[in-house]
């Protein structure tokens, strides 16, 4: 990797930032984070940003894949911000909530598959935190707008509290039984199929 360029990108990145829209600050983090560069200044003021606008302008300028891509990039990094992940995360709510008309499938009945990856890049970067609740608060709050959260997701979630020895929680228990059911269901159709 070339740091002069990092640096360079950091610079003018830094000098404008008020400036950047939601897509600017979200795809700027993910590029640093994809290839896990570390530029604290950066980070702190693409977080300032985005914190102002959510507050600000509410999740109107933001869509669910700036705010997945945003969360995913500093959990990526390892960057600790409870503020600020827990308004992406209402945001995401927000616009599951709003949106369900907009976003699901009329034929099928169900969310768009892109806003279900949002949803699930969401969750895993939430249960990336020091803290889990806000990952299980928004799972709770993605269940109560009929949207599904994956597997992969919930697994993630529910690794994460076996590693940290926070296992034994009621709603640990549910979301296990209900993974395992769904991974009867998917092996009993895979069956009939062959």
């Amino acid at each position: 990797l070339d740091s002069h360029l990092f640096d360079a990108i950091s610079s003018a990145s830094l000098m404008r930032i008020e400036d950047f829209r939601p897509q600017e600050l979200a795809s700027t983090a993910w590029a640093y984070a994809k290839l896990l560069v570390w530029d604290e200044q950066l980070m702190n003021a693409i977080s300032s940003a985005a914190k102002f606008t959510l507050s600000s302008k509410g999740p109107i300028d933001w869509g669910s894949q700036e705010l997945a891509n945003t969360a995913w990039a500093f959990s990526r990094l390892a960057y600790q911000d409870e503020t600020l992940m827990a308004a992406m995360s209402a945001s995401v709510l927000a616009i599951l909530h709003v949106g369900n008309a907009v976003v699901a499938d009329e034929k099928e009945g169900r969310s768009s598959p892109a806003l279900v990856r949002h949803v699930e890049m969401m969750l895993w970067s939430l249960s990336r935190l020091a803290d889990l609740e806000l990952a299980w608060t928004f799972r709770e709050g993605v269940q109560v707008q009929g949207c599904p959260v994956g597997r992969l997701a919930s697994g993630g979630l529910l690794s994460e509290c076996e590693t940290r020895g926070e296992w034994g929680d009621t709603r640990e228990a549910d979301v296990y039984l209900t993974l395992a059911a769904r991974g009867s269901q998917v092996a009993s159709a895979a069956a009939r199929a062959a």
